[in-house]
């Protein structure tokens, strides 16, 4: 990731390459997992780039929501989670809402450069045993 700091243009053209010479198939949630993995480093970054500037930079990771889009990765197996999750359910979209209006407000004026983990207590659960079981479909 650190090319994208210097050359823009250069780290695309890495990536989509690099793309295109994996696997045709591929294994299911990596896209997401490494999306979601930049989304957090690149949050970090400009944090730090802007920070002088008074701006505060987030990320957030949703776990599972009661929408539209949840109920499908629910039926694609995502629910799995559900059973990992200290709150035994799906979280509701006025409660993710809530965190990015907390977020979002002045109240909360030394947080920047974090991604906040707002998914019920389901990565507290998971063990890195039971992650693997999971992602191999058992």
């Amino acid at each position: 990731y650190k090319l994208a700091d210097v050359d823009v243009e250069r780290f695309t053209r890495k990536i989509v390459a690099a793309a295109s010479r994996g696997p045709k198939a591929s294994r299911p949630g990596s896209a997401y997992s490494l999306s979601k993995n930049f989304v957090i480093w690149y949050s970090q970054r400009q944090a730090a780039a802007f920070g002088a500037k008074g701006a505060r930079i987030l990320s957030v990771s949703p776990g599972s929501f009661d929408t539209a889009m949840g109920r499908l990765e629910e039926a694609s197996g995502a629910g799995k989670l559900l059973d990992h999750a200290a709150l035994k359910r799906f979280g509701r979209a006025d409660e993710i809402a809530e965190l990015l209006a907390f977020c979002a407000s002045d109240r909360p004026g030394y947080l920047t450069g974090t991604d906040i983990l707002c998914d019920g207590g389901t990565r507290a659960d998971l063990t890195l045993k039971g992650m693997i079981a999971m992602a191999r479909g058992a």
